[in-house]
């Protein structure tokens, strides 16, 4: 008798980790976005509306709070950090 075949491999929805554990914060108040950006050397921050059209991209500072001013509409934004 033929053993069944495994399913397909449950995906993996774990974040890759920091080589130095540092956590970075992002959230939103009023029309600003603020990211806490604790890595050694500066960033960016690329902001998209839910269409992934990019809106806004600026330097983050390292070490430090980043406040991003932006004039766009109330709604859902993604943020990456690179």
């Amino acid at each position: 008798m033929k053993e069944p075949s495994p399913g397909p491999a449950a995906p993996d929805h774990t974040l890759p980790e920091s080589g130095d554990n540092t956590s970075n914060s992002i959230y939103a108040y009023q029309k600003n976005v603020y990211v806490e950006y604790l890595e050694e050397a500066s960033g960016i921050a690329s902001i998209y509306d839910m269409t992934g059209r990019e809106i806004n991209r600026s330097k983050l500072e390292s070490m430090q709070l980043n406040k991003i001013p932006l004039n766009v509409e109330q709604g859902y934004y993604i943020v990456k950090v690179t």
